[in-house]
């Protein structure tokens, strides 16, 4: 028991207050079937399995999406933090046994997010590139802010930008 000594005074004080229970741990990635279990558990683990890859994770969710378009609010929350995306997928207030979320539409809505947000990075990133170039060629605030159609704030930003890629030169 707890591999140490019970033949001392203090090994057998402390079989009487702390029992030695067995404890069977499940490493969720190195699971080959998970068909051998046959309850939520099941998907669960999936996920666990599954979370390190994007699309294996989205794949293996919509090989199960009869199960995952009506999960229970429990099975979610334990989902969203086994994922650690509490931030990313939506809390659901709801409660009781019949209340359903799908799965499948909150992970569609949250790439949906991410493609539009990594869009309109990839439109100021180009817009920075472009008013980066402009003011390389010597145009002026007033011109750029004319073509761009930007604040003069951003010109400002990209200026300083600027100084400190000429001071790394």
């Amino acid at each position: 028991m707890f591999g140490m000594n019970m033949q001392t005074e203090e090994g057998r004080i402390l079989c009487k207050y702390v029992p030695n229970y067995r404890i069977n741990l499940v490493d969720a990635g190195n699971i080959s079937d998970l068909g051998m279990f046959h309850t939520d558990l099941q998907q669960i683990l999936g996920v666990l399995k599954y979370r390190q890859d994007k699309k294996e994770l989205k794949d293996y969710i919509y090989e199960n999406r009869d199960y995952f378009a009506g999960v229970d609010v429990e099975t979610y929350q334990a989902l969203r933090a086994f994922l650690h995306s509490e931030n990313m997928l939506k809390d659901f207030a709801v409660s009781g046994k019949e209340a359903r979320i799908d799965m499948c539409q909150a992970l569609e809505e949250l790439y949906q997010d991410g493609v539009r947000e990594g869009r309109e990075e990839g439109r100021e990133e180009g817009v920075a590139m472009i008013i980066l170039n402009m003011l390389k060629s010597g145009m002026s605030v007033s011109d750029i802010k004319k073509y761009t159609g930007v604040g003069e704030s951003m010109i400002v930003q990209v200026q300083k930008s600027m100084g400190t890629l000429i001071h790394k030169s």
